[in-house]
């Protein structure tokens, strides 16, 4: 076992599960810490039985996300996990858009399961252009825009990812517009999920 989940995914390969698990190792299973996944098919989730909290400061310029999945981690998971903070973001998917290469993809084909994401300063969950296919399932997102243009921080900011699925989600007391797809983003599809008290529109 590793005491941080940084050092963690520094041994994880392609197809890995990093869990994540409270005592003996952890106190309460709560790691305050900005996650990185930079490798394919990674899952990272809690102990069956137990809840993780990933836990990273809302007023550190230097921390910008709490959990990122960067333009290689395609095929990742994310499940039964907390996220709180982040100066701009809770969780955030990376692109190589801008790069200026042919290759113009993101992160794409990750789920994202079973999850809260709150007290983040910006959006609590951002969607960058190129990353498709990504499925957010039974999650919780509430309290954005703590710090950083609370008229646009959404719970879901989707900016042109492609076929985006929402599903049985609860979307509460965001700042900004509760879920928002734009800039192109096509075949997105939200269900059975609920969102009230928004600073803006529900859905857009």
């Amino acid at each position: 076992p590793y005491r941080t989940i940084a050092r963690a995914l520094e041994f994880a390969q392609p197809g890995d599960e990093v869990v994540l698990r409270g005592a003996p190792g952890v106190a309460n299973n709560h790691y305050s810490e900005s996650v990185r996944i930079q490798q394919p098919n990674i899952t990272l989730r809690s102990q069956d039985g137990e809840w993780a909290l990933i836990e990273c400061p809302v007023n550190d310029e230097d921390i910008d996300t709490c959990v990122r999945f960067d333009v290689d981690s395609s095929g990742s998971t994310l499940r039964r996990v907390e996220v709180t903070g982040g100066y701009y973001y809770g969780i955030k998917f990376e692109t190589r858009w801008d790069w200026g290469e042919p290759d113009r993809s993101g992160a794409s084909n990750i789920l994202i399961e079973d999850v809260k994401v709150h007290a983040t300063g910006n959006a609590a969950i951002k969607i960058t252009p190129g990353c498709d296919d990504i499925t957010i399932r039974r999650a919780e997102l509430y309290d954005t825009g703590l710090t950083i243009n609370p008229d646009s921080a959404e719970g879901i900011d989707n900016v042109n990812g492609d076929r985006m699925t929402v599903q049985d989600s609860y979307l509460h007391d965001t700042a900004g517009t509760g879920m928002y797809f734009k800039g192109g983003a096509i075949d997105c599809l939200v269900e059975r999920t609920r969102i009230e008290n928004t600073g803006g529109p529900g859905l857009l």
